[in-house]
């Protein structure tokens, strides 16, 4: 193998070990981000239940996919308040 394949090898077993890393850390973000929404849909279930209002299986649905924070958020705000679970929804 002459040097400059070598060289040539060499660049691309580097570029492969930077791709695997960048994945890597790119699916431990996901997962940070997908576990943070999960507990703060689980939070809002939770408060819905300690309330004792009665979330029905499509809202239960609707909230654990979620997986925006914000909306998350806002939904936890509204559930410490609202009469119904279908009124998170609309504010």
């Amino acid at each position: 193998m002459t040097i400059e394949e070598q060289l040539s090898a060499a660049g691309e077993a580097k570029g492969e070990a930077r791709g695997i890393v960048k994945g890597r850390v790119e699916g431990e973000a996901r997962g940070i981000v997908k576990g943070a929404a999960e507990a703060k849909a689980a939070s809002v279930l939770m408060v819905f239940g300690v309330r004792g209002l009665h979330v029905d299986e499509a809202d239960q649905q609707r909230i654990e996919a979620c997986v925006d924070a914000e909306q998350l958020d806002h939904w936890l705000q509204l559930a410490v308040t609202v009469t119904a679970v279908e009124d998170i929804f609309e504010g």
